[in-house]
Protein backbone atom coordinates (compact mmCIF):
# COMPACT_ATOMS: atom_id res chain seq x y z
CA UNK A 1 0.00 0.00 0.00
CA UNK A 2 3.03 2.46 0.45
CA UNK A 3 3.76 1.96 -3.26
CA UNK A 4 0.43 2.66 -4.27
CA UNK A 5 0.82 5.75 -1.77
CA UNK A 6 -2.26 5.01 -0.41
CA UNK A 7 -3.15 8.06 2.86
CA UNK A 8 -4.41 5.20 4.87
CA UNK A 9 -2.21 2.26 4.57
CA UNK A 10 -3.13 0.44 7.72
CA UNK A 11 -6.56 1.04 6.93
CA UNK A 12 -6.60 -0.36 3.80
CA UNK A 13 -4.47 -3.18 4.66
CA UNK A 14 -7.25 -4.29 7.58
CA UNK A 15 -10.42 -3.72 4.82
CA UNK A 16 -8.15 -6.32 2.41
CA UNK A 17 -8.30 -8.74 4.83
CA UNK A 18 -11.80 -8.22 6.08
CA UNK A 19 -12.58 -8.67 2.18
CA UNK A 20 -10.75 -11.99 2.17
CA UNK A 21 -13.62 -13.41 4.41
CA UNK A 22 -15.79 -11.44 2.69
CA UNK A 23 -18.10 -14.68 1.43
CA UNK A 24 -18.16 -18.43 2.15
CA UNK A 25 -16.04 -19.08 -0.56
CA UNK A 26 -13.70 -17.00 0.02
CA UNK A 27 -13.03 -17.68 3.87
CA UNK A 28 -13.04 -21.90 2.70
CA UNK A 29 -10.41 -20.86 -0.07
CA UNK A 30 -8.25 -18.86 2.28
CA UNK A 31 -8.43 -21.56 5.12
CA UNK A 32 -7.75 -24.23 2.56
CA UNK A 33 -4.49 -22.23 1.41
CA UNK A 34 -3.38 -21.59 4.88
CA UNK A 35 -3.72 -25.10 5.48
CA UNK A 36 -2.09 -26.44 2.62
CA UNK A 37 1.04 -23.88 3.43
CA UNK A 38 0.99 -25.52 6.99
CA UNK A 39 1.33 -29.11 5.76
CA UNK A 40 4.22 -27.87 3.50
CA UNK A 41 6.28 -26.36 6.06
CA UNK A 42 5.68 -29.23 8.07
CA UNK A 43 6.92 -31.36 5.79
CA UNK A 44 9.74 -29.06 5.03
CA UNK A 45 10.64 -28.79 8.58
CA UNK A 46 10.41 -32.48 8.97
CA UNK A 47 12.47 -33.31 5.60
CA UNK A 48 15.01 -30.38 6.47
CA UNK A 49 15.99 -32.15 9.82
CA UNK A 50 16.78 -35.62 8.18
CA UNK A 51 18.42 -34.18 5.29
CA UNK A 52 21.99 -35.18 7.06
CA UNK A 53 20.51 -39.29 7.21
CA UNK A 54 19.42 -39.41 3.88
CA UNK A 55 22.92 -37.67 2.60
CA UNK A 56 25.53 -36.78 4.69
CA UNK A 57 26.72 -33.43 4.77
CA UNK A 58 29.22 -33.62 2.06
CA UNK A 59 29.83 -30.67 0.10
CA UNK A 60 31.48 -28.08 2.12
CA UNK A 61 34.85 -28.40 1.39
CA UNK A 62 33.97 -28.23 -2.23
CA UNK A 63 31.61 -25.10 -2.06
CA UNK A 64 34.52 -23.15 0.43
CA UNK A 65 36.47 -23.94 -2.57
CA UNK A 66 33.99 -22.70 -4.94
CA UNK A 67 33.59 -19.97 -2.93
CA UNK A 68 37.26 -18.93 -3.27
CA UNK A 69 37.51 -19.54 -6.64
CA UNK A 70 34.58 -16.95 -8.10
CA UNK A 71 36.31 -14.10 -5.49
CA UNK A 72 39.67 -14.65 -7.01
CA UNK A 73 41.34 -16.28 -4.07
CA UNK A 74 39.64 -14.39 -1.71
CA UNK A 75 37.42 -15.75 1.11
CA UNK A 76 34.03 -13.90 0.83
CA UNK A 77 33.37 -13.54 4.56
CA UNK A 78 37.13 -11.60 4.67
CA UNK A 79 35.80 -9.34 2.51
CA UNK A 80 32.71 -8.73 4.04
CA UNK A 81 34.55 -8.22 7.08
CA UNK A 82 37.55 -5.75 5.56
CA UNK A 83 34.18 -3.47 4.28
CA UNK A 84 32.35 -3.66 7.15
CA UNK A 85 35.11 -3.85 10.16
CA UNK A 86 33.04 -2.60 12.89
CA UNK A 87 31.28 -4.53 15.26
CA UNK A 88 28.11 -2.36 14.50
CA UNK A 89 27.63 -3.21 10.95
CA UNK A 90 27.87 -6.75 12.05
CA UNK A 91 25.01 -5.88 14.65
CA UNK A 92 22.84 -4.60 12.08
CA UNK A 93 23.37 -7.38 9.49
CA UNK A 94 22.34 -9.81 12.31
CA UNK A 95 19.39 -7.58 13.18
CA UNK A 96 18.26 -7.63 9.12
CA UNK A 97 18.61 -11.54 9.07
CA UNK A 98 16.77 -11.66 12.51
CA UNK A 99 13.93 -9.27 11.11
CA UNK A 100 13.32 -11.77 7.56
CA UNK A 101 11.15 -14.03 9.47
CA UNK A 102 8.76 -11.42 9.46
CA UNK A 103 9.13 -9.91 6.26
CA UNK A 104 8.96 -13.17 5.12
CA UNK A 105 5.27 -13.81 6.64
CA UNK A 106 4.55 -10.85 6.19
CA UNK A 107 4.68 -10.61 2.45
CA UNK A 108 3.13 -13.46 2.16
CA UNK A 109 -0.02 -12.33 4.45
CA UNK A 110 0.17 -9.49 1.80
CA UNK A 111 -0.23 -11.25 -1.11
CA UNK A 112 -2.64 -14.07 -0.23
CA UNK A 113 -5.19 -11.17 0.35
CA UNK A 114 -4.00 -9.58 -2.61
CA UNK A 115 -6.47 -8.93 -5.10
CA UNK A 116 -5.62 -5.80 -7.23
CA UNK A 117 -3.52 -8.16 -9.88
CA UNK A 118 -4.40 -12.09 -9.48
CA UNK A 119 -1.81 -13.11 -12.12
CA UNK A 120 0.86 -11.18 -9.84
CA UNK A 121 -0.71 -12.70 -6.52
CA UNK A 122 -0.54 -16.28 -8.38
CA UNK A 123 2.73 -16.04 -9.61
CA UNK A 124 4.47 -15.04 -6.03
CA UNK A 125 2.45 -17.70 -4.35
CA UNK A 126 3.14 -20.59 -6.61
CA UNK A 127 6.85 -19.18 -6.47
CA UNK A 128 6.83 -19.40 -2.84
CA UNK A 129 5.75 -22.31 -2.91
CA UNK A 130 7.73 -24.06 -5.33
CA UNK A 131 11.11 -22.15 -3.94
CA UNK A 132 10.60 -23.74 -0.37
CA UNK A 133 10.18 -27.13 -2.50
CA UNK A 134 12.69 -26.98 -4.82
CA UNK A 135 15.19 -24.70 -3.48
CA UNK A 136 14.61 -25.49 0.76
CA UNK A 137 14.18 -29.56 0.29
CA UNK A 138 15.52 -30.93 -2.98
CA UNK A 139 18.38 -28.87 -3.62
CA UNK A 140 19.48 -28.67 0.19
CA UNK A 141 19.31 -32.52 -0.07
CA UNK A 142 21.16 -32.60 -2.99
CA UNK A 143 24.03 -30.71 -2.10
CA UNK A 144 23.98 -31.62 1.67
CA UNK A 145 25.95 -28.72 3.32
CA UNK A 146 26.30 -28.10 7.13
CA UNK A 147 27.48 -24.28 6.62
CA UNK A 148 30.50 -22.39 7.98
CA UNK A 149 29.06 -22.24 11.55
CA UNK A 150 29.01 -25.53 12.11
CA UNK A 151 31.52 -27.55 9.27
CA UNK A 152 34.38 -27.48 12.36
CA UNK A 153 31.83 -29.67 13.81
CA UNK A 154 30.75 -31.49 10.97
CA UNK A 155 34.21 -32.65 9.37
CA UNK A 156 36.35 -30.76 12.13
CA UNK A 157 37.65 -28.16 9.69
CA UNK A 158 39.42 -25.28 11.17
CA UNK A 159 38.66 -22.83 8.13
CA UNK A 160 35.99 -20.93 9.56
CA UNK A 161 37.12 -20.87 12.91
CA UNK A 162 38.57 -17.67 12.45
CA UNK A 163 35.47 -16.30 11.18
CA UNK A 164 33.51 -17.01 14.55
CA UNK A 165 36.05 -16.17 16.74
CA UNK A 166 36.06 -13.08 15.38
CA UNK A 167 32.10 -12.77 15.23
CA UNK A 168 32.25 -14.11 19.14
CA UNK A 169 35.00 -11.03 19.59
CA UNK A 170 32.65 -8.12 18.44
CA UNK A 171 29.91 -10.19 20.42
CA UNK A 172 31.55 -9.23 23.80
CA UNK A 173 32.23 -6.22 22.16
CA UNK A 174 28.55 -5.19 21.91
CA UNK A 175 27.70 -5.95 24.98
CA UNK A 176 29.94 -3.95 26.78
CA UNK A 177 28.87 -1.33 24.78
CA UNK A 178 25.14 -1.90 25.97
CA UNK A 179 23.91 -2.88 22.91
CA UNK A 180 22.10 -6.28 21.97
CA UNK A 181 23.92 -9.31 21.25
CA UNK A 182 24.35 -11.34 18.38
CA UNK A 183 21.50 -13.79 18.31
CA UNK A 184 22.85 -15.61 14.99
CA UNK A 185 25.59 -16.80 17.49
CA UNK A 186 23.18 -18.01 20.12
CA UNK A 187 20.60 -19.57 17.12
CA UNK A 188 23.52 -20.96 16.07
CA UNK A 189 24.06 -23.02 19.23
CA UNK A 190 20.73 -24.13 19.71
CA UNK A 191 20.27 -25.48 15.90
CA UNK A 192 23.35 -27.74 17.01
CA UNK A 193 21.92 -28.65 20.12
CA UNK A 194 18.50 -29.55 18.42
CA UNK A 195 20.55 -31.65 15.90
CA UNK A 196 22.83 -33.49 18.26
CA UNK A 197 19.44 -34.79 20.24
CA UNK A 198 17.57 -34.95 16.80
CA UNK A 199 14.62 -32.74 17.98
CA UNK A 200 12.01 -31.08 15.79
CA UNK A 201 10.87 -27.44 15.99
CA UNK A 202 10.31 -24.55 14.38
CA UNK A 203 13.53 -23.27 12.73
CA UNK A 204 15.42 -27.24 13.05
CA UNK A 205 17.47 -29.02 11.28
CA UNK A 206 21.00 -27.55 9.58
CA UNK A 207 21.45 -26.62 6.00
CA UNK A 208 23.84 -24.13 3.70
CA UNK A 209 23.32 -24.69 0.18
CA UNK A 210 20.92 -23.20 -0.99
CA UNK A 211 19.55 -20.12 1.39
CA UNK A 212 16.43 -19.98 1.78
CA UNK A 213 17.05 -16.45 3.45
CA UNK A 214 18.34 -15.20 0.07
CA UNK A 215 15.65 -17.16 -1.98
CA UNK A 216 12.64 -15.49 -0.23
CA UNK A 217 14.46 -11.54 -0.33
CA UNK A 218 15.02 -12.40 -4.03
CA UNK A 219 11.36 -13.46 -4.37
CA UNK A 220 10.29 -10.11 -2.25
CA UNK A 221 12.39 -7.94 -4.66
CA UNK A 222 10.96 -9.50 -7.65
CA UNK A 223 7.05 -8.83 -6.67
CA UNK A 224 7.78 -5.39 -5.43
CA UNK A 225 10.08 -4.01 -8.64
CA UNK A 226 6.65 -5.66 -10.18
CA UNK A 227 4.58 -3.35 -8.32
CA UNK A 228 6.56 -0.47 -7.94
CA UNK A 229 10.09 0.60 -8.93
CA UNK A 230 11.32 2.69 -6.46
CA UNK A 231 10.12 0.37 -3.89
CA UNK A 232 11.67 -2.74 -5.53
CA UNK A 233 15.28 -0.65 -5.52
CA UNK A 234 14.50 -0.74 -1.33
CA UNK A 235 13.61 -4.52 -1.65
CA UNK A 236 16.81 -5.34 -3.87
CA UNK A 237 18.72 -3.41 -1.16
CA UNK A 238 17.12 -5.24 1.84
CA UNK A 239 17.96 -8.73 -0.62
CA UNK A 240 21.55 -7.82 -0.86
CA UNK A 241 21.82 -6.98 2.93
CA UNK A 242 20.46 -10.57 3.60
CA UNK A 243 23.11 -12.04 0.45
CA UNK A 244 25.92 -9.96 2.67
CA UNK A 245 24.98 -11.02 6.30
CA UNK A 246 24.17 -14.75 5.12
CA UNK A 247 28.32 -14.81 4.81
CA UNK A 248 28.82 -11.94 7.49
CA UNK A 249 27.22 -14.06 9.80
CA UNK A 250 28.79 -17.85 9.53
CA UNK A 251 25.57 -18.79 8.16
CA UNK A 252 26.62 -19.60 4.47
CA UNK A 253 28.85 -19.87 1.64
CA UNK A 254 28.44 -16.96 -0.87
CA UNK A 255 27.77 -19.33 -3.48
CA UNK A 256 24.77 -20.58 -1.13
CA UNK A 257 23.07 -17.23 -2.19
CA UNK A 258 24.16 -16.57 -5.58
CA UNK A 259 22.41 -20.20 -6.58
CA UNK A 260 19.68 -19.63 -4.51
CA UNK A 261 19.13 -16.34 -5.88
CA UNK A 262 19.10 -17.46 -9.37
CA UNK A 263 16.93 -20.27 -9.37
CA UNK A 264 14.36 -18.18 -7.58
CA UNK A 265 14.59 -16.25 -10.55
CA UNK A 266 14.19 -18.83 -12.77
CA UNK A 267 11.02 -19.93 -10.85
CA UNK A 268 9.48 -16.96 -10.54
CA UNK A 269 10.00 -16.21 -14.09
CA UNK A 270 8.51 -20.08 -15.11
CA UNK A 271 5.41 -18.77 -12.90
CA UNK A 272 5.19 -15.57 -14.73
CA UNK A 273 4.85 -17.63 -18.13
CA UNK A 274 2.64 -19.84 -16.80
CA UNK A 275 0.22 -17.20 -15.71
CA UNK A 276 0.26 -15.75 -18.85
CA UNK A 277 -0.44 -18.98 -21.01
CA UNK A 278 -3.34 -19.84 -18.56
CA UNK A 279 -5.22 -16.31 -17.50
CA UNK A 280 -7.54 -15.74 -20.01
CA UNK A 281 -6.73 -12.21 -22.12
CA UNK A 282 -9.26 -9.99 -21.59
Amino acid sequence: MLATKNPHPIIAWLYAIKNAFKTPSKTLALIFFIISISLIFSTYTYLKTIIPDVNYFYSDNALSYIDSYIHFGSTPWKITHGLFKHAIFTLIFDLNYKFWFIVTWASLLYFIVHRENNTLRNQFILTFIFCWLIIGTFMATLFSSSGPCFVHLINQSSDYLPLLDKLNTQNRELISLGLPMLSSLEIQNNLWLMYENRQQGIGSGISAMPSMHVSMAVLLALAVSTLHRQWGILAWCYALMIQIGSVHLAWHYAIDGYVSALVTVIIWQTMGWLMKRTTPSS
